[in-house]
């Protein structure tokens, strides 16, 4: 292939202008290469980010109630003061048509706005502020309480002289010492936990971890571990499914071997509340769903003793 006549000349404009770009100095991320968090807040709140069981915080129900005490006191002031100036223009001729006619209220006067017209706007104000804060001070009583497991697992962390190391000092530590009522959990990983998934975790779970850590932990520091909720959720999950199908057949089995009748009107009312307990323990099922359910085995339980009346 033969050249063009140009073609040297952009050759070489292309040698040349590679050669004079700048070569870049940036290198790539190395995200293993991140410094770990240092102490004190920092460390704090790598913690609460890597598990949200620690998500604890103050929900200063004194000072949130204090500012809604004080936004309602000024209103009440500027309502007294405006229905006065009410009473007081209506009685004036000159200034009747500020309670029927709104763009009257609105109109400005040589010497600026309508006094009457400058209450409501400042109501106004007042108003809207403080139905904000009284519906997010209703969410915040929304806002579970951290269960006493978390609790006693996030001050543990920070008095620890290997984690938190006391860092927090007073009254910063009061955010969490003051009043353990006043606390929150924005993690809802235990809100539907029912009573033996609570008991299971808090009280069975810091045995086994004493001598086994398969499955259920993980480490987030040196010597810190944190057990994994889906794993222990998994569990309990199973024991449960296991109690709940033995239960109904226990009863049946029981009720096959029992010829006297009394024994076995007896032995049906003995086992629908053992039924109803193991449903309040094992399950988060409400008195509605409990009680159905008890009626329901008790139903089936009356059926078997009408079609067995004795054992052959």
């Amino acid at each position: 292939m033969e050249k063009g006549p140009g073609m040297d000349v952009d050759v070489e404009r292309a040698g040349s202008s590679e050669a004079s770009r700048p070569s870049s100095s940036i290198q790539p991320h190395d995200c293993s290469a991140e410094k770990l968090p240092v102490h004190g807040y920092p460390k704090l709140a790598s913690l609460i980010g890597t598990d949200g069981s620690f998500a604890i915080f103050r929900r200063f129900d004194d000072l949130n109630a204090k500012n809604l005490l004080y936004l309602q006191a000024e209103l009440a002031d500027l309502e007294y003061r405006l229905r006065e100036l009410e009473v007081a223009n209506s009685t004036n001729p000159e200034c009747e048509g500020l309670q029927t006619y709104v763009y009257e209220l609105m109109r400005p006067t040589p010497e600026g706005p309508n006094e009457q017209w400058k209450l409501v706007l400042q109501i106004r104000e007042k108003i809207y502020r403080y139905n904000k804060l009284l519906l997010q001070h209703e969410q915040l009583y929304r806002l579970p309480a951290p269960s006493r497991f978390d609790k006693e697992a996030l001050r543990t962390w920070l008095e620890h002289e290997k984690y938190g190391r006391g860092f927090l000092e007073i009254p910063e530590c009061c955010a969490f010492n003051r009043n353990p009522d006043d606390l929150v959990a924005l993690s809802t990983h235990q809100l539907d936990s029912d009573p033996f998934t609570k008991w299971f975790m808090h009280k069975l779970m810091p045995l086994y971890l004493r001598f086994f850590s398969w499955g259920v932990r993980k480490q987030l520091e040196d010597g810190l571990f944190i057990c994994k909720d889906k794993s222990i959720n998994r569990i309990a999950k199973n024991i449960t499914i296991v109690i709940s199908s033995l239960l109904p057949t226990a009863s049946i089995f029981a009720l096959y071997y029992i010829t006297s009748p009394v024994i076995r009107l007896a032995f049906i009312m003995a086992f629908s509340a053992l039924f109803t307990i193991c449903l309040a323990i094992f399950t988060s099922a409400s008195r509605v769903e409990i009680f159905a359910a008890a009626v329901a085995l008790a139903s089936v339980q009356v059926v078997f003793i009408g079609t067995n009346g004795s054992v052959p």
